[in-house]
């Protein structure tokens, strides 16, 4: 019988970035490979955020990519205060079904507003 327990990765920057003011696209994570299932059927990732201050939008956002050149936006969810931000992508729910298939290689991405700032503790990945 095949193990179909999903995993949790840490997939954490080795020191936690600390972004300020109008950041664009700054990387939040390592590049993780993901699996035909995690691009094609479902996957969930948790950003832990402490230090918040929004004036303007934080935005966190998936990229994709083949090669780490060229990243694809797909799904993106808004991180408004301290705690954890989850960002799922599920193939059988309709509004995510415009993102699959993700490409092989994945990373997250947190954009910054005009006095915005936010450091990231923590990032994990369920689904590889």
């Amino acid at each position: 019988m095949a193990n179909s327990q999903w995993t949790v990765a840490d997939k954490s920057l080795g020191t936690a970035p600390v972004l300020g003011a109008s950041e664009t696209d700054t990387p939040v994570s390592r590049t993780f490979a993901l699996s035909a299932s995690a691009a094609t059927e479902a996957l969930v990732m948790a950003v832990t955020v402490s230090d918040v201050t929004v004036t303007t939008a934080i935005t966190l956002k998936l990229q994709t990519t083949l090669s780490e050149i060229g990243w694809v936006n797909a799904k993106t969810a808004s991180i408004t205060a301290d705690g954890v931000v989850m960002l799922t992508l599920h193939a059988e729910k309709a509004g995510d079904q415009t993102y699959f298939p993700l490409l092989n290689n994945a990373r997250l991405v947190i954009s910054t507003g005009v006095g915005d700032a936010v450091t990231v503790d923590k990032v994990e990945v369920l689904g590889l």
